[in-house]
Protein backbone atom coordinates (compact mmCIF):
# COMPACT_ATOMS: atom_id res chain seq x y z
CA UNK A 1 0.00 0.00 0.00
CA UNK A 2 1.20 3.33 -0.84
CA UNK A 3 1.73 5.62 2.04
CA UNK A 4 0.58 9.10 1.76
CA UNK A 5 3.17 12.03 2.30
CA UNK A 6 2.60 15.52 4.09
CA UNK A 7 3.82 18.66 2.92
CA UNK A 8 6.42 18.49 5.20
CA UNK A 9 7.61 14.72 4.15
CA UNK A 10 7.87 16.17 0.79
CA UNK A 11 9.90 19.53 1.65
CA UNK A 12 12.04 17.14 3.81
CA UNK A 13 13.13 14.96 0.85
CA UNK A 14 13.94 17.99 -1.18
CA UNK A 15 16.46 19.21 1.33
CA UNK A 16 17.97 16.02 1.30
CA UNK A 17 17.25 14.98 -2.84
CA UNK A 18 16.18 17.14 -5.70
CA UNK A 19 14.06 14.82 -8.14
CA UNK A 20 15.54 16.74 -11.07
CA UNK A 21 19.10 16.36 -10.21
CA UNK A 22 19.28 13.96 -7.47
CA UNK A 23 21.22 16.04 -5.25
CA UNK A 24 20.62 18.09 -2.26
CA UNK A 25 18.63 21.41 -2.46
CA UNK A 26 19.75 24.31 -0.52
CA UNK A 27 17.27 26.21 1.77
CA UNK A 28 16.88 28.64 -0.49
CA UNK A 29 15.83 27.30 -2.93
CA UNK A 30 13.19 24.62 -1.23
CA UNK A 31 12.10 28.03 0.25
CA UNK A 32 11.16 29.79 -3.43
CA UNK A 33 9.64 26.25 -4.49
CA UNK A 34 7.58 26.46 -1.22
CA UNK A 35 6.69 29.98 -1.83
CA UNK A 36 5.85 29.30 -5.37
CA UNK A 37 3.29 26.67 -3.91
CA UNK A 38 1.88 28.59 -1.10
CA UNK A 39 0.53 31.06 -3.83
CA UNK A 40 -0.70 28.68 -6.04
CA UNK A 41 -2.44 26.92 -2.70
CA UNK A 42 -3.74 30.88 -1.51
CA UNK A 43 -5.04 30.91 -5.56
CA UNK A 44 -6.59 27.71 -4.78
CA UNK A 45 -8.74 28.55 -1.82
CA UNK A 46 -9.52 32.35 -3.32
CA UNK A 47 -11.44 30.08 -6.54
CA UNK A 48 -12.64 27.84 -3.47
CA UNK A 49 -10.68 25.02 -5.04
CA UNK A 50 -9.90 23.78 -1.27
CA UNK A 51 -10.69 24.64 1.68
CA UNK A 52 -7.46 26.41 3.19
CA UNK A 53 -4.36 26.84 2.21
CA UNK A 54 -2.23 24.10 3.48
CA UNK A 55 1.55 25.75 3.35
CA UNK A 56 0.36 28.08 6.78
CA UNK A 57 0.87 24.89 8.95
CA UNK A 58 4.47 24.38 7.84
CA UNK A 59 7.49 26.19 9.46
CA UNK A 60 10.05 25.76 7.15
CA UNK A 61 14.37 25.58 8.07
CA UNK A 62 15.84 29.11 8.24
CA UNK A 63 18.25 30.24 5.68
CA UNK A 64 21.45 30.08 6.04
CA UNK A 65 22.95 33.82 5.54
CA UNK A 66 24.57 33.93 2.12
CA UNK A 67 28.76 34.89 2.42
CA UNK A 68 30.11 36.11 -0.72
CA UNK A 69 33.12 35.01 -1.47
CA UNK A 70 36.06 37.33 -3.16
CA UNK A 71 39.12 37.05 -4.58
CA UNK A 72 41.42 39.35 -1.89
CA UNK A 73 43.17 42.48 -4.03
CA UNK A 74 46.50 40.18 -3.91
CA UNK A 75 44.63 37.34 -5.77
CA UNK A 76 43.50 39.99 -8.51
CA UNK A 77 46.32 40.72 -9.41
CA UNK A 78 47.76 37.76 -9.41
CA UNK A 79 44.79 36.16 -11.86
CA UNK A 80 45.50 39.82 -14.27
CA UNK A 81 48.83 38.98 -14.69
CA UNK A 82 48.06 34.73 -15.09
CA UNK A 83 45.36 35.52 -17.35
CA UNK A 84 47.67 37.62 -19.77
CA UNK A 85 47.44 35.86 -23.09
CA UNK A 86 44.99 32.87 -22.19
CA UNK A 87 42.18 32.72 -24.58
CA UNK A 88 39.53 33.74 -21.59
CA UNK A 89 42.01 36.74 -20.46
CA UNK A 90 38.74 39.27 -22.05
CA UNK A 91 36.03 37.90 -20.49
CA UNK A 92 37.25 37.28 -17.15
CA UNK A 93 39.07 40.94 -17.36
CA UNK A 94 35.83 42.54 -18.18
CA UNK A 95 33.84 40.35 -15.53
CA UNK A 96 36.04 41.86 -12.79
CA UNK A 97 35.99 45.46 -14.07
CA UNK A 98 32.43 45.62 -14.06
CA UNK A 99 30.68 42.45 -12.44
CA UNK A 100 28.92 41.67 -15.08
CA UNK A 101 26.57 37.99 -14.61
CA UNK A 102 28.16 34.96 -16.53
CA UNK A 103 25.18 34.50 -18.82
CA UNK A 104 25.06 38.73 -19.45
CA UNK A 105 28.69 38.37 -20.04
CA UNK A 106 28.41 35.76 -22.39
CA UNK A 107 24.97 37.45 -24.19
CA UNK A 108 26.83 40.48 -25.05
CA UNK A 109 27.12 41.56 -28.44
CA UNK A 110 29.53 44.11 -29.94
CA UNK A 111 26.21 45.97 -30.56
CA UNK A 112 25.64 46.19 -27.38
CA UNK A 113 29.36 48.33 -26.42
CA UNK A 114 28.23 51.82 -26.91
CA UNK A 115 31.93 53.93 -26.85
CA UNK A 116 30.07 56.99 -27.90
CA UNK A 117 27.78 56.98 -24.29
CA UNK A 118 30.33 55.48 -22.49
CA UNK A 119 27.61 52.66 -21.76
CA UNK A 120 27.45 48.87 -21.90
CA UNK A 121 23.61 47.60 -22.52
CA UNK A 122 22.86 44.51 -20.89
CA UNK A 123 19.90 43.58 -22.85
CA UNK A 124 20.15 39.31 -22.35
CA UNK A 125 21.46 35.87 -20.57
CA UNK A 126 22.65 32.90 -22.25
CA UNK A 127 20.38 30.03 -21.19
CA UNK A 128 19.94 26.43 -22.61
CA UNK A 129 17.57 24.60 -24.87
CA UNK A 130 15.24 21.89 -24.22
CA UNK A 131 18.42 19.63 -24.72
CA UNK A 132 20.45 21.33 -22.41
CA UNK A 133 22.29 23.18 -24.90
CA UNK A 134 23.75 26.92 -24.72
CA UNK A 135 21.60 29.29 -26.97
CA UNK A 136 20.97 32.91 -26.78
CA UNK A 137 18.57 34.01 -24.69
CA UNK A 138 16.08 37.38 -25.59
CA UNK A 139 16.24 38.56 -22.11
CA UNK A 140 17.91 39.20 -18.95
CA UNK A 141 17.43 36.70 -15.92
CA UNK A 142 15.66 39.47 -14.06
CA UNK A 143 13.59 42.96 -15.27
CA UNK A 144 16.18 44.60 -13.38
CA UNK A 145 19.08 42.55 -15.06
CA UNK A 146 18.46 44.89 -17.80
CA UNK A 147 20.32 47.80 -17.58
CA UNK A 148 23.58 50.35 -18.85
CA UNK A 149 26.28 50.04 -17.25
CA UNK A 150 28.82 52.97 -17.79
CA UNK A 151 32.47 52.18 -19.81
CA UNK A 152 35.09 52.56 -16.92
CA UNK A 153 38.56 53.28 -17.70
CA UNK A 154 39.73 49.98 -17.06
CA UNK A 155 37.36 48.16 -19.36
CA UNK A 156 37.10 50.04 -22.39
CA UNK A 157 41.11 49.15 -23.39
CA UNK A 158 39.77 45.42 -23.48
CA UNK A 159 36.56 45.84 -24.91
CA UNK A 160 37.98 47.81 -27.62
CA UNK A 161 40.73 44.91 -28.09
CA UNK A 162 37.80 42.42 -28.03
CA UNK A 163 35.73 43.83 -30.84
CA UNK A 164 38.52 43.94 -33.21
CA UNK A 165 39.60 40.58 -32.74
CA UNK A 166 36.13 39.30 -32.37
CA UNK A 167 35.65 35.85 -34.16
CA UNK A 168 32.53 36.55 -36.64
CA UNK A 169 29.62 34.04 -35.64
CA UNK A 170 25.82 34.31 -36.01
CA UNK A 171 24.91 35.86 -33.21
CA UNK A 172 26.97 38.35 -33.22
CA UNK A 173 28.36 37.43 -29.68
CA UNK A 174 31.95 39.32 -28.49
CA UNK A 175 33.29 36.12 -26.59
CA UNK A 176 32.31 33.01 -28.44
CA UNK A 177 33.91 29.51 -29.03
CA UNK A 178 36.81 29.34 -32.14
CA UNK A 179 34.06 28.05 -33.98
CA UNK A 180 31.50 30.39 -33.42
CA UNK A 181 29.20 28.81 -31.03
CA UNK A 182 27.99 29.91 -27.96
CA UNK A 183 30.76 29.67 -25.01
CA UNK A 184 29.27 28.34 -22.11
CA UNK A 185 29.69 29.22 -18.37
CA UNK A 186 31.15 25.53 -17.64
CA UNK A 187 33.97 25.98 -20.00
CA UNK A 188 34.50 29.65 -19.12
CA UNK A 189 34.53 28.08 -15.32
CA UNK A 190 37.04 25.27 -16.39
CA UNK A 191 39.35 27.35 -17.98
CA UNK A 192 39.18 29.87 -14.55
CA UNK A 193 39.85 26.99 -12.14
CA UNK A 194 42.84 25.75 -13.98
CA UNK A 195 44.69 28.95 -14.05
CA UNK A 196 43.93 29.81 -10.44
CA UNK A 197 45.48 25.98 -9.45
CA UNK A 198 48.49 26.67 -11.24
CA UNK A 199 49.45 30.14 -9.89
CA UNK A 200 47.77 28.85 -6.49
CA UNK A 201 45.13 31.39 -5.96
CA UNK A 202 42.35 29.78 -3.93
CA UNK A 203 40.76 26.44 -3.63
CA UNK A 204 37.56 27.50 -4.72
CA UNK A 205 37.53 29.44 -7.72
CA UNK A 206 34.31 30.14 -9.85
CA UNK A 207 32.98 33.09 -11.99
CA UNK A 208 30.79 34.49 -9.62
CA UNK A 209 33.72 35.11 -7.52
CA UNK A 210 34.60 37.75 -9.83
CA UNK A 211 31.35 39.36 -9.62
CA UNK A 212 31.48 40.11 -5.72
CA UNK A 213 35.34 40.48 -6.00
CA UNK A 214 34.42 43.44 -7.99
CA UNK A 215 31.05 44.40 -6.25
CA UNK A 216 33.25 44.47 -2.68
CA UNK A 217 36.37 46.77 -3.95
CA UNK A 218 33.28 49.18 -4.99
CA UNK A 219 32.03 49.18 -1.57
CA UNK A 220 34.77 49.01 0.38
CA UNK A 221 35.94 51.94 -2.30
CA UNK A 222 33.12 53.95 -0.96
CA UNK A 223 30.55 53.47 -3.73
CA UNK A 224 26.89 54.03 -2.71
CA UNK A 225 24.99 51.20 -2.30
CA UNK A 226 22.05 52.20 -4.16
CA UNK A 227 24.84 52.87 -7.42
CA UNK A 228 25.89 49.25 -7.11
CA UNK A 229 22.06 47.70 -6.78
CA UNK A 230 22.06 49.22 -9.87
CA UNK A 231 25.26 48.24 -11.40
CA UNK A 232 25.01 44.69 -10.21
CA UNK A 233 21.68 44.36 -11.62
CA UNK A 234 19.90 43.60 -8.33
CA UNK A 235 16.15 43.95 -7.64
CA UNK A 236 16.31 45.29 -4.23
CA UNK A 237 19.14 47.38 -2.46
CA UNK A 238 18.75 44.74 0.54
CA UNK A 239 20.33 42.22 -1.68
CA UNK A 240 23.04 44.07 -2.19
CA UNK A 241 23.44 45.25 1.44
CA UNK A 242 22.57 41.71 2.95
CA UNK A 243 25.68 40.44 1.11
CA UNK A 244 28.43 42.97 0.56
CA UNK A 245 28.53 43.82 4.07
CA UNK A 246 30.08 41.32 6.09
CA UNK A 247 32.31 40.92 3.56
CA UNK A 248 33.60 44.10 3.30
CA UNK A 249 34.48 44.30 6.66
CA UNK A 250 37.97 41.61 6.01
CA UNK A 251 38.62 42.97 2.58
Amino acid sequence: KKQNKTLIDVLNELYEKSPATGRKLKEKTVKNIFLNLQSCCEKAVKLKMISFNPCKEVDLKPCKKYEAEVYDREEVEQLIEALKGEEIELPILVTLFLGLRRGELLGLQWSDIDFENGLIHVQRTITSDKEGHAILGKHTKTPSGERDIPINELTEPVLRHAISNMIPNENNLLFCNKNGSVLTDNSLNSCLKRICKYVGISDNAHNHKLRHSFSTNGVVAGIDYKVMEETMGHSDIRITMDTYTDVQKNF
